[in-house]
């Protein structure tokens, strides 16, 4: 089965879409404790869907809300938009995809129908 198929843009950075994506999974992967809760979500996923497809865009979703839900609140204005506009371009669709392959093959599991 393949993985999803990285884009080739100018905006890349690290193997992954552009800075913001390549920071947040940095960042999610600092931490024991946060690296620990993806990975419970991640499981949840894997046990609750059958297809692959609907299992990344669980994840995705969990870590889209846990971003904007974690998000300082800021004053209106430049930071503010600068920060809305960073949460806004991160892929959170390749970080779960990533996360589910990953997953996928440290616990050498079956892989599911895409």
């Amino acid at each position: 089965m393949a993985k999803m198929r990285e884009k080739n843009t100018e905006n890349s950075y690290n193997g992954w879409s552009n800075y913001d994506t390549w920071c947040f999974k940095l960042w999610l992967d600092n931490e024991q404790k946060t690296q620990e809760i993806v990975l419970n979500e991640v499981k949840k996923a894997h046990k609750k869907y059958i297809k692959v497809s609907e299992a990344i865009f669980d994840i995705q979703k969990f870590l889209e809300a846990n971003a904007l839900n974690n998000a300082p609140q800021l004053e209106n204005g430049f930071y503010s938009d600068v920060l809305s506009a960073s949460l806004r371009s991160i892929n959170y669709y390749q970080i779960a995809d990533a996360y589910y392959w990953d997953y996928i093959e440290n616990f050498n599991l079956d892989k599911k129908t895409v």
